[in-house]
């Protein structure tokens, strides 16, 4: 009692040049891919320079001490008579215990 393999049917119209058709599809496919996922990095790349910049000015302009003091002078010359103020005062409670 031999056991019977099963027959195994391949489609009679698979050639070299089906496959090629197959593989054509898939390359074209694997290439459109990749073109959205560079085009979507390069986007994004562009966002994220974007953004950096736009924070590095905001900062900049937040410490621009030349410019604060050009712009509001009398501000300046108070804060630093404040600044003075405090730090003579620390100053002179150290010396006198």
């Amino acid at each position: 009692m031999a056991q019977e393999q099963p027959e195994t049917h391949q489609p009679a119209d698979v050639t070299h040049a089906g496959w090629g058709g197959t593989l054509d599809a898939v390359e074209d496919g694997a290439k459109e891919t990749v073109e959205k996922v560079t085009s979507a990095l390069h986007e994004t790349g562009e966002s994220i320079t974007g953004a950096v910049r736009d924070s590095v000015e905001s900062v900049s302009g937040a410490l621009d001490l030349k410019g604060f003091v050009r712009d509001h002078p009398w501000a300046a010359l108070g804060a630093c008579a404040l600044v003075g103020l405090v730090i003579g005062s620390l100053l002179l409670d150290r010396r006198h215990p």
